[in-house]
């Protein structure tokens, strides 16, 4: 969960170093932001990059342990019916 002052909507965690990616129209009027991740903790993260186009955004997350956050896997070698997936 990305959350601001403006609003809040979701995002996906894709490195163990805290980057995430949501949407441009949630974090567009943002510079720094909360994350919240789905074990309940909670860290500042700032904006880093806006894809207009695209309508994406690129947050970094100040994470220094990921090792209890489920990191987004990037192979489809082992992507069975009904696996959560996000394309």
């Amino acid at each position: 969960l990305i959350e601001h002052a403006n609003g809040l909507g979701s995002g996906l965690l894709v490195s163990s170093d805290g980057l995430v990616i949501t949407n441009k129209h949630v974090v567009e009027d943002a510079t720094f932001v909360q994350v919240c991740f789905a074990n309940n903790t909670a860290t500042k993260g700032w904006v880093l990059n806006l894809h207009p186009g695209a309508d994406l955004a690129i947050v970094k997350a100040a994470v220094r342990d990921t090792e209890y956050l489920d990191v987004a896997k990037e192979s489809t070698d082992s992507v069975e019916a009904g696996d959560e997936v996000v394309a």
